[in-house]
């Protein structure tokens, strides 16, 4: 399996704009080389061969913008060479780090996507059963070639998909981000190598669920103009609506009897007790007044409570696994 893919000079992007305009033709030549995810190191050989072609260039926002775009998004290599482009030729302080980021991570999530979209025809070796050495070794090769772009294997409910390792970008951009991207980036790598949910059944505990929701309101409350604002908002909603409602193989209420489960009731009654000024402290609380007017069991008035807040249920949703 070889996909051919066409790597532009990296001297195109140097921010000698004068050199760039009147060598363009020139400069805008294309070396054809091959990306095999099949053959050993393969990704690794082709990182070395690139960065030979980043020494002593010095770049800035505009001419990254450039190379990010003149990276196909059908080849996994154009994210290490993305990233060797960002830690090689921007310096660490530049202005623009966290839009840099940001507009790195939306190349890594989508070229993640295009392999996602593969995985059960191009790379169907991955989810079939491990047979022949030879297979199992094929297998290996091909993690060892995607964890050279920070990309790893996982599974759930038996189906194979393609994700961001869980250090990934926080390894990598710490050092360089702001303060409040640089936090976003440890919570979600914290979040990552825990797991959120499986089979539509939670890999926490509803105590770890609570402990969550704190630190993303937390976060919004410190970095409130933050560029993953929305991001933020997002896993603290869906972390809430988990602890309100459960989800499909993780139930607050009990099966049998309808009723709050003796952990729930009392994890809220702590929230009530020891944050009762917080906006979460605000929402349980009069979650837990609606239960309590209803003996404590699932009824209709829930989900227009849920409505009112800017919440919804998790029954019947496919939650996200990480």
């Amino acid at each position: 399996m070889r996909i051919l893919f066409a790597l532009p000079l990296i001297l195109l992007l140097s921010c000698n704009s004068q050199k760039t305009t009147n060598n363009e033709g020139e400069l805008l030549r294309a070396d054809t080389i091959t990306e095999n995810l099949s053959e050993q190191n393969s990704i690794t050989k082709l990182i070395s061969l690139n960065h030979q072609r980043l020494d002593k260039i010095k770049s800035d926002f505009n001419s990254f913008k450039l190379y990010s775009k003149s990276l196909s998004e059908s080849n996994i290599s154009s994210i290490p060479f993305l990233l060797d482009y960002i830690r090689t030729c921007i310096p660490n302080n530049d202005i623009n780090n966290d839009s840099i980021f940001f507009i790195f991570s939306q190349k890594f999530n989508r070229i993640t996507n295009r392999l996602n979209d593969s995985l059960g025809t191009k790379f169907r070796f991955v989810s079939e059963p491990a047979g022949e050495e030879s297979s199992a070794k094929q297998i290996d090769i091909f993690k060892e070639n995607l964890a050279a772009c920070g990309i790893g294997i996982f599974s759930t409910e038996g189906m194979y998909y393609a994700d961001a390792q869980s250090d990934y970008f926080y390894n990598n951009f710490n050092d360089r981000v702001s303060p409040g991207l640089k936090e976003y980036l440890k919570i979600r790598q914290d979040e990552l190598k825990q797991g959120f949910a499986e089979d539509a059944g939670l890999q926490i505990t509803f105590d770890e669920l609570y402990q969550r929701i704190k630190r993303w309101e937390q976060f919004q409350i410190k970095y409130p103009e933050t560029i993953y604002k929305a991001d933020a908002r997002y896993f603290y909603s869906m972390y809430l609506e988990t602890l309100m409602t459960g989800m499909d193989n993780s139930r607050v209420f009990d099966y049998g009897n309808s009723k709050l489960l003796p952990g729930l009731k009392q994890l809220y009654e702590k929230i009530i007790r020891t944050d009762s000024k917080s906006e979460t402290g605000k929402i349980i609380s009069s979650y837990y007044s609606l239960l309590a007017r209803h003996g404590f069991k699932e009824n209709d008035s829930i989900d227009v409570f849920l409505k009112n807040n800017g919440l919804s249920t998790m029954i019947s949703v496919q939650p996200d696994t990480r």
